[in-house]
């Protein structure tokens, strides 16, 4: 039969104990390299049953990851922005500074280090006599080293990452100070699975139920003066006119397929 505790403290030994079923919290403020991580769960720990709580992954450093693992099966699912991440929650503290008195906003600035505010790894382990220092060693060695560290989130990145992907967030959250890094990779997710090539006739919505017939002329286009955090527009179009234009989406209400007069 299962047993499941969580447990808030550190040590804790209760019912279970007599079946030999021991647990402890990992807590540490670095982020897990995926691969090294991916690799330690794919042989599985031996002793632990289940272990969950959240983790900070270093390639996907502004989600928290939801850990819930049981046995060999491991499921790591992206949650919602970290605090520290969270541009709502930023620009919310910063416009009513007095929210910092709120109890529960008081509750999440309590997790805040700097420099990486709330992003940490706090999960629960639980096992048949596990020994902590043996299990917090194996996960201690899948933390980015001091060189990692140093080189900053944008070559973070860049590490190969074989967790299972995550869904994309509905809503915007922060991007690093590494704004075009994070604007390519979002660009690139925009623009996998565009409708039109260059050289293909389209009409584009110039105006309330007013289209122009044209060609594409460039996929992926950004005007000379746009912020760097400005999402690039997948199409640029040279009308009949002569004018040139972009669609900011690749959708229906603003550019389809020119109709075959």
């Amino acid at each position: 039969h299962s047993h499941s505790h969580s447990h808030s403290g550190g040590h804790a030994h209760d019912h279970g104990s007599h079946y030999g079923i021991n647990s402890f919290v990992y807590k540490r403020r670095k982020p897990f390299h995926p691969k090294r991580l991916h690799d330690l769960l794919d042989k599985g720990i031996e002793g632990v049953l289940r272990s969950k709580g959240y983790s900070w992954l270093a390639t996907r450093h502004n989600r928290l990851s939801e850990w819930n693992n049981a046995g060999k099966l491991f499921r790591i699912e992206g949650g919602g922005p970290w605090f520290a991440s969270n541009i709502r929650f930023k620009m919310a503290l910063k416009q009513h500074p007095e929210l910092m008195e709120q109890p529960q906003v008081k509750d999440i600035l309590k997790d805040f280090v700097e420099p990486w505010g709330d992003r940490r790894q706090e999960v629960v382990i639980i096992g048949v006599g596990i020994e902590e220092e043996k299990v917090t060693a194996l996960l201690d060695a899948c933390l980015l080293t001091e060189e990692e560290m140093k080189a900053g989130v944008g070559a973070w990145k860049r590490y190969p990452d074989p967790l299972p992907q995550w869904q994309k967030l509905p809503f915007e959250y922060d991007d690093d100070e590494e704004g075009d890094e994070d604007q390519k990779a979002i660009d690139d997710a925009r623009f996998k699975n565009l409708r039109f090539k260059v050289g293909d006739r389209v009409e584009c919505c110039v105006a309330p139920e007013k289209w122009a017939a044209g060609k594409i002329i460039k996929i992926k286009y950004r005007g000379a003066q746009w912020p760097p955090k400005r999402p690039s527009a997948p199409y640029q179009i040279e009308l009949d006119s002569g004018a040139l234009i972009f669609a900011p989406f690749d959708d229906d209400r603003v550019i389809r397929a020119a109709s075959s007069s």
